[in-house]
């Protein structure tokens, strides 16, 4: 059972509960680990509906797909976020929108759309 969810870490948080939260990605709702399990033994077994007990092993495999960052950490950010394109970035389109001057922004520019 593949599953997606949205981690949200902030140490800087006032209280303790907003400092690590974790959510569906589509409707916000935190997962229930004991539901998704049972959902998945139900799958598994012969008989779903007898009541029985299972010792079961659970892997937890964490992939970051993609990152963001929040706005909570705008003072960091010119440390993080690089003044004009990555080098990363392929320079086949790199070129031809640095020329043109389309696109590419220092830091604070982007950081003055977030806000």
């Amino acid at each position: 059972m593949m599953k997606h969810f949205v981690l949200n870490l902030n140490p800087a948080a006032q209280f303790e509960w907003e400092r690590c939260s974790l959510h569906h990605p589509i409707t916000a709702e935190q997962p229930d680990f004991a539901e998704l399990i049972a959902s998945s033994v139900r799958e598994s077994v012969q008989n779903p509906d007898r009541s029985s007990s299972y010792l079961i092993a659970v892997k937890l495999e964490v992939v970051v797909l993609e990152s963001s960052v929040a706005e909570s950490a705008a003072d960091t950010v010119a440390e993080i976020v690089p003044n004009t394109v990555p080098n990363s970035f392929p320079t086949s389109i790199a070129i031809p929108l640095i020329e043109s001057g389309r696109s590419v922004r220092n830091t604070p520019e982007r950081l003055a759309g977030v806000a």
